[in-house]
């Protein structure tokens, strides 16, 4: 975490001098592919790699309507080279691939588990969270 949160200013600081500008609800995953860093938001994505900052590429197919907070709330997972999108509060997965970023899963806005941790076990998502009902593991 401290690491992202280091190569998000030095971005910042990339974008005041290369001109770029970022929407404000930017998300940034850290090594996307080949060792570059990916910056997602609504509009599209930037990828940072050698010490420069791509073009905006916008995403081929409209934002599934669900996505309805900002991305900066989304949780970023990498699982065997694809990068996922987890909502906040649980229950709905976003799957970044061939510059679209679709909606993978057919559950409902659980707004239940905003202090759940997401892991990955065996190429597999989990949620853990305590709720009232006690103990809970999803995914």
């Amino acid at each position: 975490m401290r690491i992202s949160l280091h190569i998000f200013y030095i971005l910042l600081g990339f974008q005041l001098s290369f001109g770029q500008s970022f929407h404000k609800d930017s998300i940034l995953l850290v090594n996307y592919k080949d060792s570059a860093l990916g910056i997602f938001s609504r509009e599209g994505v930037r990828f940072y790699n050698n010490k420069s900052i791509s073009d905006l590429v916008p995403y081929k197919t409209p934002l599934d309507p669900s996505l309805d907070r900002p991305f900066s709330t989304l949780k970023p997972i990498r699982i065997k080279e694809k990068s996922y999108f987890i909502y906040p509060g649980g229950g709905i997965v976003y799957e970044y691939s061939d510059y679209s970023l679709k909606r993978i899963d057919a559950a409902f806005k659980f707004n239940n588990s905003y202090n759940a941790k997401i892991f990955v076990y065996k190429d597999q998502l989990f949620s853990i969270g305590v709720m009232d009902s006690g103990l809970e593991l999803t995914f």
